[in-house]
């Protein structure tokens, strides 16, 4: 929460579609728990499906697209000291930490081997590319944490918990993780049950715009999609062992079963 407030009271300045963060309360007597207060945006976050409005031609959808794509080659723009968020975080061996705890967290929450997530593990290990530039990075940057307006653009970007600074084509490699196509083998586990925005901008063209946006080197984005996709199994796998643990009774969890092997497999696929 503390860190949520240091970013978005701040990265406004630079980052229009950051909402302000006017106030940070630490005592939990006032509410039971910390919590900040925020400026509000007017919006609907796509996740599940598209608003009614979005159906009667592609533009929006378009919109929505090409608007998500240049706002984070925006976010990677902006110099951290400039908002005086240079102490974020250590850019320095961030990929490589990441790669090592994302291993760890799935040793203790896997429920089963599969041996394509300690393949991608390894590969990624060994793949590690030199970052072009240290930027400050959402860390979780998708459709679904941002709110659109209705025409399409993009109104807010939210859930900055997990900003830091670091290698910006991670945010990349997120985003395209996310972004199926309906041909893609992930789309079974990203576009079931939530908007594949992938049938909208096929991913190549998503590639280009940002890298002529950003003035980054895509050549070895591949590597960052597929740590991408390491690290959502992981997640995945954590929220399944929490429902074979029956430390959840909730039954949509057990549909979660094949999910981080799929995945797993993707990676494998993306890093050859």
């Amino acid at each position: 929460m503390e860190r949520e407030y240091r970013v978005l009271s701040r990265l406004w300045r630079a980052f229009p579609l950051a909402p302000r963060a006017f106030h940070y309360c630490a005592d939990p007597a006032v509410m039971g728990k910390p919590f900040f207060v925020m400026e509000r945006r007017h919006g609907v976050v796509v996740r599940n499906e598209w608003p009614s409005s979005f159906d009667e031609g592609p533009e929006r959808k378009r919109t929505v697209a090409t608007s998500l794509v240049d706002a984070l080659a925006d976010l990677h723009a902006i110099e951290p000291s400039s908002v005086g968020l240079d102490e974020l975080g250590r850019p320095v061996g961030f990929v490589e930490r990441q790669i090592t705890g994302w291993s760890r967290r799935w040793d203790r929450a896997k429920t089963r081997e599969v041996a394509a997530m300690d393949a991608v593990g390894k590969r990624l290990a060994q793949q590690i590319p030199t970052p072009q530039r240290a930027t400050i990075l959402h860390n979780d940057y998708k459709l679904d944490n941002t709110m659109v307006g209705v025409d399409g653009s993009l109104v807010a970007v939210f859930d900055w918990d997990m900003a830091t600074l670091g290698d910006p084509l991670v945010d990349a490699g997120t985003m395209l993780a996310y972004w199926a196509q309906p041909d893609d083998p992930t789309y079974l586990v990203f576009g079931a049950n939530a908007v594949a925005i992938g049938s909208v901008m096929p991913k190549d063209e998503v590639r280009e715009r940002y890298a002529a946006r950003s003035g980054l080197d895509l050549g070895q984005i591949a590597f960052y999609e597929g740590l991408a996709l390491f690290r959502i199994a992981v997640i995945i796998e954590q929220i399944y062992a929490r429902y074979v643990a029956g430390q959840t009774s909730d039954e949509r969890f057990a549909a979660f079963e094949p999910l981080a092997p799929m995945l797993a497999e993707a990676a494998v696929t993306r890093l050859r």
